[in-house]
């Protein structure tokens, strides 16, 4: 039987080498993808803390008090009119991200306990991607002087004890 040379088509040698090439570089493309959309994410979380600071900071100087403290997702109702319409507390279900303003004025407790801080934006997620580029990026940021990480929380101080 001799073969045939006009046939059209791929050998099977052939079709398996480049799905093996193809499967290589997806795995190298899909981590990298992943990491890059992570640090993005997180870029974005820390620019949003840093605007809802500038909104306390600014409520601050318009009232001569702090905003109250909220839980996790709650925008204080007085600091409304000083965030932009996209600041949303409650980032869930698109990404596992919510906001917290922590006033602890008055609270000996928590001062006598922990002594930080009275007043501090924090983002909590149980993402663990996310919170290892959010570390990345902080570090050599405005967060890293004005920050730290508790668990799986980041804090951005706006009132240390200090001041």
């Amino acid at each position: 039987m001799e073969a045939d040379m006009n046939r059209r088509g791929f050998t099977i040698l052939e079709t398996v080498s480049s799905l093996l090439i193809i499967g290589i570089l997806v795995n190298i493309a899909i981590p990298n993808y992943i990491k890059a959309k992570k640090s993005a994410e997180a870029a974005n979380i820390i620019q949003e803390m840093d605007i809802i600071k500038k909104a306390v900071l600014m409520y601050y100087s318009d009232n001569n008090e702090w905003p109250p403290d909220t839980w996790w997702g709650v925008i204080p109702k007085e600091l409304k009119p000083y965030l932009p319409n996209s600041i949303d507390f409650d980032k869930n279900p698109v990404l596992d991200v919510k906001y917290s303003l922590d006033n602890y004025i008055g609270n000996t407790d928590f001062q006598k306990k922990y002594g930080l801080f009275d007043v501090a934006v924090s983002v909590h997620s149980t993402d663990a991607a996310l919170i290892n580029s959010l570390k990345n990026i902080s570090t050599g940021n405005l967060i890293s002087s004005k920050g730290f990480f508790n668990n799986k929380r980041l804090y951005l101080i706006i009132k240390s004890v200090e001041n």
